[in-house]
C-alpha cells in the first residue's frame, strides 16, 4: 500500500516534495542529488536492471498483475453502473434512466453519469500505465546513465 510522504534533502533538509503519494514500488533511482547544496542522497530504491530476480518478480505481481486487475474491475464497475441506469426495471416498470428523466432529476442523471465514466476512465489509465512500464524502466535508467549515476531531486520529486 502506498503512503504520503514528504520528501527533502538529509544534508540542507530542503523540501523536494511536501505530503505527495509515495508509492509502492521499490523501483527507482538509488541516488539523487539536491539541486539545492548538490549533494547526494541514498535512497532505498533500487533501478530495475539492479533488483534481485524476487524483487523483480514483486515488481511485476503488483505493476504488471495487480494493476490491471484492478483496472478492469474499475471498467467493470463503470459498465455496472450504466447497465443499472438503462437495464434494470424497476417496480413501476420503468429503467432508473427513464424514472430520473420523468421527475427531470438531471442532477441524478449527470451525477451517475459522471461516477460512470470516472471510474472507466480510471480503469483504462490503469490499464495504459501497465503498458508504458518497460518503457518508463528504460527512461528511468537512460536518465540515471546520463546523468552520471543519479537523479536530481527536482526530476524524481
Amino acid at each position: 500500500m502506498g503512503t504520503y510522504q514528504t520528501s527533502k534533502c538529509g544534508h540542507c533538509k530542503k523540501t523536494w516534495a511536501f505530503m505527495e503519494y509515495g508509492g509502492d514500488s521499490s523501483c527507482g533511482p538509488s541516488v539523487i542529488k539536491c539541486v539545492h547544496c548538490n549533494s547526494l542522497n541514498k535512497t532505498k530504491m533500487k533501478l530495475y536492471r539492479d533488483m534481485t530476480p524476487l524483487k523483480r518478480f514483486t515488481f511485476w505481481l503488483g505493476r504488471g498483475l495487480v494493476k490491471p486487475i484492478y483496472g478492469l474491475f474499475m471498467i467493470g464497475l463503470g459498465l455496472g453502473i450504466l447497465y443499472w441506469q438503462y437495464l434494470t426495471v424497476e417496480e413501476n416498470g420503468q429503467t432508473p434512466m427513464a424514472h430520473m428523466l420523468e421527475i427531470n432529476n438531471w442532477f441524478g442523471i449527470i451525477f451517475f453519469h459522471a461516477i460512470a465514466i470516472g471510474l472507466a476512465w480510471l480503469g483504462i489509465s490503469q490499464i495504459k500505465d501497465t503498458l508504458s512500464i518497460k518503457k518508463q524502466i528504460n527512461q528511468m535508467e537512460e536518465l540515471f546513465d546520463e546523468n552520471g549515476g543519479y537523479f536530481w531531486s527536482n526530476q524524481q520529486y
